[in-house]
């Protein structure tokens, strides 16, 4: 017949450690969110956007990577934590999703720079328009043959302020980030919450 027995535990003690750590639960996760975010915006501006890298952008100006933030807010939802990081600049999303039609250059000066030798393949030019000075032209679909450029000097002059037809291919430098880095981000929630657990405490971000 075998035999049992009734154990009774008072839980008072755990259920009120538990609805301690519950009550910081949402901060903890918030840190590790934060510090998976600061991840990837470190992969983006130190592997996607730097020069002799042809699948996303080479560095110029640097106004782009100076803009790839991660936003202070995050949700809970459900079974998901909600975080967000990019840019605030027009151009960054153009590249990011790609981008074709007409768009504002403002007037700007051209500083006078050295043009390196170089050799242009043979390629098609589709047909498009240009804005040069205020003035639309209208280019017909033609070969360039390949050619070789000889080093030569521009100088500086004005350019007026005009609209510019651009083809941007998607270039998904913020996507494919998510998609390198979102294990390594979800492991930083993980530490963040065992680090509660342990200690009982919030980590420091």
């Amino acid at each position: 017949m075998g035999v049992k027995t009734t154990v009774r535990l008072d839980v008072t003690k755990v259920l009120n450690a538990l609805g301690e750590l519950g009550a910081k639960l949402g901060q903890t996760v918030a840190v590790g969110i934060h510090a998976g975010l600061g991840l990837m915006v470190a992969h983006v501006t130190k592997t996607k956007l730097i020069n002799a890298n042809p699948p996303y952008l080479n560095r110029r100006t640097g106004t782009l990577i100076r803009s790839i933030s991660a936003s202070p807010r995050v949700a809970i939802r459900d079974r998901s934590v909600l975080g967000t990081f990019g840019s605030n600049l027009d151009y960054a999303r153009m590249h990011e999703v790609g981008f074709v039609g007409r768009i504002a250059r403002p007037a700007h000066t051209v500083p006078a720079h050295q043009v390196r030798a170089h050799s242009v393949r043979t390629h098609r030019v589709r047909p498009h328009s240009r804005t040069i000075n205020g003035r639309t032209h209208q280019v017909k679909a033609h070969v360039v043959r390949g050619h070789v450029v000889t080093a030569h000097r521009v100088e500086a002059h004005q350019v007026r302020a005009h609209k510019a037809n651009v083809r941007y291919r998607a270039r998904h430098f913020l996507r494919d980030t998510v998609r390198e880095k979102g294990a390594d981000a979800a492991r930083m929630i993980r530490r963040a919450i065992i680090h509660l657990t342990r200690t009982g405490k919030v980590p420091s971000s």
